[in-house]
């Protein structure tokens, strides 16, 4: 038998193993239901996340779907929009004397203008709306249209025209405003605001002599690309100098001071020749800078005759000349002068010939010569670009001269169905394709003119009308 001692100590250690056994028991227990707890919590979890994971898909699908909208929305709201210093920028003389209708004609030439810019130069805005916004004080613009007698005395008898220029389109507004600093202040904060709206496309800016209008570009020279200076009457070599594209809008704003014809005080009584071209940047030129082409019933004849040549660009660019696809110089679009005006310009010259190297190129050689150097009316000078693109440039579609004024495509409403037999211009110049492929730059020398065809003789006279 065992020592009764020794039994005693089995039995004490049995016992003591219950207990231990007994703890880790309960400590076992309280892990496994910890754990179911666990469990527990993580199938809520789990089932939470699939309800939050289903939520965020169907919203993902309202997003997509609502993008998509969003897209289809911003395509159909683009636009293009012309901010108009009415100051800075004045419009044609013939636009304004028409009051009323005026205004609705302003509106088709500048929208056709802008049409015919962006076709070329901002393809993918040639489909979208286009915008106008002119601000100006109408009581001081009709102050300044009574000087020069464009209206009468009237305080504010400009707003027939401006009136009609809002009325004749939903999105072409002019604002009248307090003063010359709201319009200046107004044009900038929008500039700012249309760079930034994805559905703008491009902003034409036709306002000069401002310092915030200078700034405002400057400081927005990453959106350069958006932003098309308009050149007008008043010399700004600041906006100038602004690396931004630039075009000049003739048949919409006068493009250089008024002169009526008159020899203006402190000038040489000379035509500009520069301005001729649409590139003087001499902010005092001593030259006169006549306005061209302001009768309104060359302009209504102009858009009758479009259809003898529709591809023909009908504003020019500085410093570029357009080429179809064989590369093929081709002209800006001119029509025939209307029988008053060529009455004017018979009058002019029946009594002493043009000296057209003179008035075209601003120079002769002649020592005397026996032509007329006098300033020319602006009907005169008119047809007198008429005549000498009846003159075949002897480069012909090569020139890619600024100074050649000759022409390279013919434009005579005769020459529509065939070529006439007192037509001067070349048979390849009858037969040019007439669609502007791009816009090339120009070479600033005077090679391509076509010296016998600028010579003051009669040869250079001739009469092109009906």
């Amino acid at each position: 038998m065992q020592d009764p001692k020794e039994l005693a100590e089995l039995s004490d250690q049995l016992q003591a193993l219950q207990v231990d056994g007994a703890d880790q028991f309960r400590e076992l227990m309280v892990a496994v239901g910890r754990c179911a707890e666990a469990l527990k919590q993580n199938a809520v979890r789990h089932d939470e996340l699939l309800e939050k994971h289903s939520r965020l898909q169907k919203n993902y699908e309202v997003l997509k779907a609502g993008q998509v909208d969003a897209n289809i929305d911003l395509a159909k709201s683009a636009y293009v929009i012309v901010l108009i210093d009415a100051h800075s920028h004045k419009f044609q003389n013939h636009l304004v004397l028409d009051k009323a209708s005026g205004g609705p004609k302003a509106v088709r030439l500048l929208r056709d203008s802008v049409k015919e810019y962006i076709r070329t130069t901002v393809p993918d805005a040639h489909n979208v709306r286009i915008v106008a916004q002119a601000f100006a004080n109408l009581k001081l613009l009709s102050t300044d249209a009574y000087t020069e007698n464009l209206a009468d005395q009237q305080p504010r008898s400009l707003a027939p025209f401006t009136s009609g220029f809002s009325r004749a389109c939903d999105f072409f507004d002019f604002v009248d405003v307090q003063d010359k600093s709201t319009v200046q202040n107004k044009i900038k904060e929008r500039l700012k605001v249309c760079v930034n709206d994805p559905s703008c496309k491009h902003i034409f800016l036709a306002a000069a002599g401002s310092a915030l209008y200078t700034k405002a570009v400057q400081e927005l020279h990453k959106h350069k690309h958006m932003i098309t200076c308009v050149k007008g009457e008043l010399p700004d070599s600041d906006m100038l100098g602004l690396d931004v594209s630039k075009v000049v809008f003739r048949q919409v704003f006068r493009a250089s001071p008024e002169s009526g014809g008159i020899t203006v005080k402190g000038k040489s009584g000379r035509i500009c020749f520069y301005h001729q071209k649409g590139t003087c940047h001499r902010p005092n030129c001593k030259f006169e800078h006549p306005n061209v082409g302001n009768s309104t019933k060359l302009l209504e004849k102009c858009q009758e005759e479009s259809s003898m040549a529709p591809s023909l660009p009908i504003v020019g660019r500085l410093g570029l000349v357009p080429v179809n696809t064989n590369n093929e110089r081709l002209d800006i679009s001119i029509c025939a002068p209307t029988k008053e005006q060529w009455a004017v310009y018979d009058a002019r010259t029946k009594a002493k010939k043009i000296c057209s190297n003179l008035h075209m190129r601003h120079q002769c050689d002649r020592k005397p010569c026996e032509f007329d150097h006098a300033s020319l009316e602006p009907d005169t000078f008119y047809c007198l670009q008429y005549i000498m693109k009846g003159i075949p440039c002897t480069k012909g579609g090569e020139c890619r001269s600024t100074e050649c004024f000759n022409g390279h495509v013919c434009q005579k409403k005769d020459c529509r169905s065939r070529r006439v037999q007192s037509c001067r211009m070349t048979e390849k110049m009858h037969n040019v394709d007439l669609h502007v492929s791009e816009w090339v730059k120009a070479d600033m020398g005077g090679e391509g003119v076509n010296q016998d065809g600028v010579r003051g003789t009669d040869d250079a006279l001739i009469d092109f009308s009906d």
